[in-house]
């Protein structure tokens, strides 16, 4: 899934910032006097943020001891003594043994499949180290998020590694090996999500500013205080766009006619290719531009994965027209990740004009259609159906426009930062003695870049549902880790909500308490759904009805692109309330 890859480049982000500490900052020596010195309160400085900070400042213990130690020691330390924890995690990984006539999850799989991307993850810091740059603050503070991004992705790659594990003893024995690695890579995304803190602490002067992406943490103390530190956005956003990272040119393939593909694929034999999968092997190793790939209409049975190829467009003829299908799923003994009908490791990936969709019907639990584990997707006039953990916004900054997504349990559900604008959102009838969950984030920290909002959409019932809504419960919501963050805005629930809202992840084992730090939030809905006076607030301790000034913190603008975006162009939509 890319692990070593973004983790790589997780390294070169921290060892930039390092750079352009250095060009500031003294160096820190010793002082000999029997007061603090210089290097402990660096050492204090750096591990304050995180929450672990025994292990923090035992990473640094190396440097603590040389006498003119700078800070770019330090933070080379922190991050390479996560290499040395992912490195043993790999060693230990592979050494689980996974008992043939007990695994009754395929976990052994599941195993190989974590001690694999441990391996490449060491493979590719080992490289990385030797590609150090630097850079000033200037740069940083404009690519603040960017780098919250890649350690986020750090993160939840080796969540993923856990969460691929079934049986508990099989679990706790990866689970184990990844202790270290997890809270040093921890310490990494708190360090850097409040680098300014520490800069401020060691009396650095700093103009780095905390963009929205760390607004979560603030917005889980006080929902009242700014999401956003002044200065960060100097006006109201009224302009209509698309996000930043859409290109001018990719803006007119979404929004235009006349498209001009690179690859044509045809069930009829139209196309230069009959499969998907092989016009998805033509696209260049590296690819730096845009490659359209035209779907004719048709229905293709396959099951596709986009990896390491940045930059594809998927364009089909329309929903119901242009049709992905497949069938995997958890009861066939395939992985959560691997049931995708359309699995997508890659950044910067588009579509429009497709139904992805997973057939596997509500016996077969978890069963993907579409996945996306890269940064800054753009999904439009699409529709995912399945019925449980229909859509995986695994991780990145992804924006779905004009939508269909219809499912049961958990259908919209991932690690990743999402906005669902202006879209039908269709609950479906569940298996006997289930219960409907629209959503499930997974937030695994409080200061990642993670959570998901759904504005301005109709969410409805599909027929069947509706015949047995009062024997069957549907929830908006459930937190599927931690930190989920939820929000709902601008749009119209139907009758079918159970009027409490939201409902605990009993999945988790019992005694869970996702629901003590999870944070869920509304603003401004309508129809009948949208009542708030029975929301189960006791269990639910931070939810909350959001003010508009609050709300904004949530919008198009602020939550998946921080404080710039673009003037109109192809498709409109709002990028405030």
């Amino acid at each position: 899934m890319g692990v070593a890859k973004k983790v790589s480049i997780t390294v070169v982000s921290l060892i930039l910032v390092v750079g352009a500490v250095i060009g500031i900052v003294a160096i820190v020596k010793h002082t000999g006097n029997g007061s603090i010195s210089a290097s402990q309160k660096t050492v204090e400085a750096i591990c304050a943020p995180t929450q672990n900070q025994e292990s923090c400042k035992q990473s640094l213990q190396s440097v603590f001891e040389k006498k003119d130690a700078s800070i770019q020691d330090y933070l080379e330390a922190a991050v390479k003594s996560t290499i040395d924890e992912v490195r043993k995690a790999a060693t230990a990984t592979s050494k689980v043994e996974i008992k043939k006539d007990d695994d009754p999850y395929n976990d052994q799989k599941g195993v190989e499949d974590c001690k694999n991307l441990l391996d490449e993850t060491v493979e590719q810091l080992d490289a990385a180290i030797s590609a150090v740059g630097s850079s000033d603050l200037s740069t940083i503070q404009k690519r603040t998020e960017e780098f919250i991004a890649w350690l986020t992705g750090a993160y939840i790659y080796q969540q993923t590694c856990v969460d691929e594990v079934e049986k508990p003893e099989y679990k706790s024995a990866v689970q184990d090996n990844m202790v270290n690695s997890k809270q040093l890579t921890e310490n990494a995304l708190y360090i850097f999500a409040k680098i300014q803190d520490v800069l401020k602490m060691l009396q650095i002067p700093t103009e780095i500013t905390n963009f929205v992406g760390n607004a979560t943490s603030k917005i889980s103390d006080n929902f009242s205080r700014r999401l956003l530190q002044d200065g960060v956005v100097g006006h109201d956003i009224e302009d209509i766009g698309f996000p930043t990272w859409v290109q001018s040119s990719d803006r007119k393939l979404l929004g235009g006619p006349g498209v001009q593909p690179d690859a044509v694929v045809a069930l009829d034999g139209s196309g230069k290719f009959k499969k998907i999968s092989d016009a998805i092997n033509s696209v260049p190793k590296k690819n730096t531009k845009r490659f359209v790939v035209y779907i004719k209409a048709g229905t293709y049975k396959e099951v596709v994965q986009i990896k390491k190829k940045d930059n594809v467009f998927l364009i089909g003829d329309g929903i119901g027209k242009t049709i992905i299908t497949g069938d995997l799923s958890f009861k066939k003994g395939v992985k959560t990740s691997a049931t995708a009908t359309v699995a997508v490791d890659s950044n910067f990936f588009m579509a429009r004009g497709i139904t992805f969709e997973n057939s596997a019907g509500p016996d077969g639990h978890q069963a993907v259609a579409l996945r996306i584990n890269g940064e800054k997707a753009v999904i439009f006039e699409c529709e995912m159906r399945a019925y449980q953990d229909t859509l995986y916004y695994h991780k990145g900054l992804q924006f779905y426009k004009n939508c269909i997504i219809s499912g049961t349990v958990d259908f919209i559900f991932g690690n990743g930062r999402a906005i669902i604008q202006d879209s039908t959102i269709v609950a479906r009838k569940p298996g006997p003695n289930q219960s409907n969950m629209l959503t499930a984030d997974g937030g695994l920290s409080p200061v990642g870049q993670h959570g998901l909002v759904i504005q301005n959409c109709r969410i409805v019932a599909e027929p069947q549902l509706l015949a047995t809504k009062a024997q069957t419960k549907t929830y908006l919501g459930r937190p599927w880790k931690e930190y989920a963050v939820t929000v709902f805005m601008q749009s119209d629930i139907g009758d079918f909500i159970f009027p409490a809202g939201y409902s605990i992840f009993t999945n988790v084992g019992p005694g869970s308490t996702n629901q003590n730090t999870a944070i869920y939030a509304e603003y401004a809905n309508s129809g009948p759904g949208s009542n708030t006076n029975q929301r189960d607030r006791a269990t639910f301790k931070k939810f909350k009805l959001l003010a508009p000034k609050e709300a904004e913190g949530f919008t198009v603008g602020r939550f998946i692109d921080g404080p710039a975006w673009l003037p109109a162009s192809g498709v409109p939509f709002k990028v405030g309330l």
